[in-house]
């Protein structure tokens, strides 16, 4: 959502933390907050615990005044429409990542009430190109047993085994807790 340039942003082999590559996500034209979604819980109910972590990796030198800059978030949804919006998570960590180097960065929400879904979103904050560009890699969404994990690119986590997936140029670690 927002001006992300959906030609330049996906799959990549410019950077990878793991693997070969990693997500590649760029902001154009710079306006706003635009974010890719990740990851999509559904199935989820008030008291239950989401945690996702990702690594994300900017050219910024100074990530409290630099741009690019990069955070995951999480919202709700619709239970049945990831692009119907329903209001912010309380989201327990807001820090930026980016560094000129990987960053790791985890965002844990507890599910509020008459809550069925949790949308995780990589976040950018830019500046003009070349200062629009961040890269997001070995993401890992923790989930309770029972709820279904959609990946990025329509990939559904069965359930209830914890699997590991080939995925965003390394790892991509699903774990249910039991």
């Amino acid at each position: 959502s927002g001006n992300v340039d959906i030609v330049n942003t996906g799959f990549s082999t410019d950077v990878a933390r793991s693997g070969i590559q990693s997500l590649k996500i760029v902001e154009n034209p710079v306006s706003g907050t635009p974010q890719v979604y990740i990851g999509w819980v559904t199935g989820v109910s008030e008291g239950d615990v989401i945690t996702a972590s990702a690594w994300i990796y900017s050219t910024t030198t100074n990530v409290a005044t630099t741009n690019p800059r990069g955070r995951l978030w999480m919202h709700y949804s619709a239970p049945d429409d990831i692009n119907a919006y329903d209001t912010f998570a309380v989201n327990t960590n807001e820090a930026y990542a980016g560094t000129v180097d990987w960053m790791q960065f985890t965002q844990t929400i507890t599910v509020a009430a008459d809550k069925e879904a949790v949308v995780i979103a990589a976040r950018i904050y830019s500046n003009a190109a070349p200062d629009n560009v961040i890269y997001v890699d070995d993401l890992r969404i923790e989930a309770p047993a029972g709820a279904i994990v959609t990946l990025a690119n329509g990939t559904m986590v069965p359930e209830p085994a914890t699997m590991v997936i080939m995925t965003v140029g390394g790892l991509l670690v699903f774990k249910k807790k039991r």
